[in-house]
């Protein structure tokens, strides 16, 4: 027995859960800034109309901008949780540590490569022309990030996911799917 079967063998193969929050990309910070700033101008404008012809809605105002910048934030604020059982790999985004939303789901054996986000892997995915690519890492750029594709079955198109990985969760997956698992020495644990 090599020794990646071995490290595999000590792991439970019927469940991992894995949380990741994903990093602040340029359009997240852009996103928390056109927050602040449309807050910032709806409460100039309608403060001074407020204060100027009704001056009692000025508190009601403020409440309602707070209350939406709350909502909102929570869009730019994003977690995701995934969870392999019993041969699936299933993902979820909590947005704003309140919500879930149930991002993926598939069998790990039907899945036609699950590997590092490395250029010389990524460009052989690319050649199987997925519709749909879904980023679910920490950043792209971070040595944990894999990426698997696999057959949506809901919209039944080929879908990339790009997600933060330990060497764990990739020794699940190679027991799961040995012959599209691709092994990296670059892992957490």
């Amino acid at each position: 027995m090599d020794e990646f079967k071995k490290e595999a063998a000590s792991y439970s193969t019927n469940y991992y859960e894995y949380l990741v929050s994903s990093k602040d990309n340029a359009g997240t910070v852009m996103r928390k800034v056109l927050i602040i700033l449309a807050a910032a101008v709806i409460l100039l404008v309608g403060g001074y109309f407020t204060l100027r012809y009704l001056p009692s809605l000025g508190v009601i105002l403020f409440f309602l901008i707070g209350a939406g910048v709350w909502y909102l934030w929570r869009f730019v604020s994003i977690e995701y949780e995934y969870v392999i059982a019993q041969g699936e790999f299933e993902m979820e985004a909590i947005y704003g540590k309140r919500q879930r939303k149930k991002v993926m789901v598939a069998k790990i054996r039907e899945m036609e490569i699950i590997a590092p986000a490395e250029k010389r892997y990524l460009d052989q995915a690319k050649r199987n022309e997925p519709a749909k690519t879904i980023n679910a890492s920490i950043s792209i750029d971070d040595p944990s990030t894999y990426f698997c594709i696999y057959n949506d079955k809901s919209t039944g198109k080929k879908t990339m996911l790009y997600f933060s990985a330990t060497k764990k969760a990739v020794a699940i997956l190679k027991y799961y799917n040995p012959g599209a698992t691709i092994v990296s020495d670059k892992l957490p644990i």
